[in-house]
């Protein structure tokens, strides 16, 4: 009697102390997530990104655009012109996959409604002044976490992958139900077990290779869900709606198909005798086939359960990203469709990339021409410019000091190259680019685009020609257009229609020093042959290339070299 009062003494102790050192380590885990969750907030994200990661990244909004969202987008050429992946970058201080997906496509979708905008940034603004409620729900996403390449989104898009699991329902039947065979006859029972047991696992490591592939996004699929839950019953004041809505679209899932699944896949990893009973009797298979099932009869609410989860992830990120910068302003946007002039002003506006950037401003209703010195800081100022104006309509955020424009679709034509595979060539590369820019001057919402060197592919006298026209063509259009151009003679032909600026520079010895500030006026400075002298060329080249282009400047055409006397020189083969 008393061993086994011992007996039963020492296994309560031994499961007390199992349940203990559980908490112990699930205490330790929570204060050691919450200690990183909040050293990270309002910092640079550190994430690390591989070479595949933003094309996994980017998929969502790819799809969303491939079924006809039917909304402006921020177009690849734009995109990559302004280097917007290390934005989002920038930007993303997201816990989970749905969150920087959502993010990405917000970047990439600029918003028209000022209802819309104003929701974000009331989101924005409480999870920045209420760290509490902030932290709780960071701690719910980071339990998601990040898993690239899922590819989530595939269920919602396109036709559903058949999987037919019944059939497994009724060998997992037979198989239970075989060993009543043995009361009649013990030899055919027994053969019967021994049969079913031998098929079922068969059929199970066959099938198995069928829906690996399907394992991790599936699983992703029911950790959403389950997030989706713990975020409405959270309780957090500021997300009532958000909660509510969560809730409404989780509760229409089928809970069985959701657990099932779960406990089958990811709860008895460390029950290895759970794993002969799993394969006997083919639940994962079931589990799988049902919780497909419910994915596609529940599609709908499934992406509007990424898309809410998502969104308040992507909210969360932008308010680090807030909290981070020295300075910034929510931008005052205004719909100029034909009600009044196309504008656009800003105060100290800076690059969000660049550490201590040069704050400029600009405050004007006319196309703008900038002419400027090499590496003056001209095509730093059209990317701050078109950067800012995509944040005051994706997140409602603006580095600088003060922001006023109109609604804008944004597009820019700047790091454009040579297509050797499709045989195009830079300057019939240009025009195609500047020419999708013309097609959307008539669109109701105005167009802000920039350029950086028009039509820099081609000879002189046909590039001021050409670009002339195209710049007066903008001009009349329902456009604000930044250029920037070496061509000095435009800013002079251009005069009336529109505003000249410049950067400029100064030396200080053999050195170049450049402000970087946005000057009125055109350029009265060249530093091209300059630069030469800086970095080493002969006396007599520069002297001689500055006294061509002074010569030019005095007579208006260009003089031919005389030949030289003396010897020629022969390369020898």
């Amino acid at each position: 009697m008393a061993d086994g009062i011992f007996y039963v003494c020492a296994a309560i102790i031994a499961i007390a102390a199992i349940i203990i050192s559980r908490k112990i380590k699930a205490n330790q885990k929570r204060k050691k997530l919450e200690q990183k969750l909040t050293s990270q907030w309002g910092r640079i994200p550190a994430d690390d990104y591989r070479d595949t990661d933003m094309k996994a990244i980017s998929g969502f909004f790819r799809e969303l655009i491939h079924n006809g969202a039917g909304t402006f987008f921020i177009d690849d050429i734009t995109w990559n012109d302004l280097d917007m992946d290390r934005v989002f970058r920038r930007i993303n201080n997201t816990q989970s996959t749905v969150g920087e997906e959502i993010l990405y496509s917000m970047l990439r979708r600029p918003a028209f409604d000022e209802r819309e905008l104003k929701e974000r940034d009331r989101l924005i603004e409480y999870f920045r002044k209420n760290p509490a409620e902030r932290l709780e729900l960071q701690k719910i996403l980071a339990g998601l976490g990040k898993r690239r390449n899922t590819q989530v989104y595939g269920y919602f898009f396109g036709e559903p992958v058949t999987f037919r699991y019944r059939r497994y329902i009724l060998q997992a039947v037979a198989l239970l139900l075989s060993p009543l065979l043995m009361i009649a006859d013990v030899t055919a029972g027994f053969v019967a077990v021994v049969g079913l047991f031998v098929f079922n696992m068969t059929v199970y490591y066959k099938s198995r290779r069928e829906y690996e592939i399907y394992l991790d996004s599936l699983g992703y699929m029911a950790d959403m869900v389950r997030c989706s839950r713990k975020i409405a019953a959270a309780g957090i004041p500021g997300i009532k709606e958000y909660a509510g809505r969560l809730e409404d679209l989780s509760g229409r899932m089928r809970s069985f198909s959701i657990n099932s699944f779960y406990q089958l896949f990811y709860q008895t990893g460390d029950y290895t005798f759970l794993e002969p009973l799993k394969s006997m009797f083919l639940l994962e298979l079931i589990a799988f086939g049902r919780l497909l099932e419910t994915i596609y009869e529940h599609r709908q609410a499934l992406r509007g359960i990424y898309e809410t989860v998502g969104f308040l992830d992507s909210m969360i990120s932008a308010a680090s990203y807030r909290e981070s910068l020295d300075f910034w302003t929510v931008p005052e946007l205004n719909a100029c469709g034909g009600a009044g002039p196309v504008s656009l002003s800003f105060r100290d506006a800076c690059h969000p990339l660049i550490e201590n950037a040069v704050p400029n401003s600009l405050d004007t209703v006319r196309p703008v021409l900038i002419t400027g010195s090499n590496a003056s800081g001209k095509s730093t100022f059209l990317k701050t410019t078109a950067i800012n104006a995509i944040l005051a309509q994706t997140i409602y955020t603006c580095v600088a000091r003060e922001y006023r424009s109109c609604y804008f679709r944004v597009f820019t034509s700047m790091a454009l190259k040579d297509d050797l595979e499709g045989n195009t060539s830079y300057y019939v590369a240009e025009i195609n680019s500047l020419k999708r820019i013309m097609d959307n001057l008539d669109g109701q919402v105005p167009v802000l685009s920039v350029i950086d060197e028009v039509l820099r592919g081609t000879n002189t006298i046909e590039r001021i020609a050409a670009s002339t026209e195209i710049l007066r063509h903008f001009a009349g259009g329902n456009c604000i257009l930044i250029a920037a151009t070496h061509d000095i003679e435009l800013a002079e032909i251009l005069k009336n229609l529109y505003d000249n600026y410049h950067f400029t520079e100064r030396y200080e010895g053999d050195e170049i020093k450049f402000e970087y500030k946005l000057l009125p006026g055109k350029s009265r400075t060249h530093n091209a042959i300059k630069l030469l002298s800086v970095m080493g060329y002969p006396d007599h080249i520069v002297k001689n290339a500055e006294d061509r282009a002074e010569k030019f400047l005095e007579e208006g055409r260009w003089h031919a070299l005389q030949a030289r006397q003396g010897k020629v020189r022969v390369m020898q083969k």
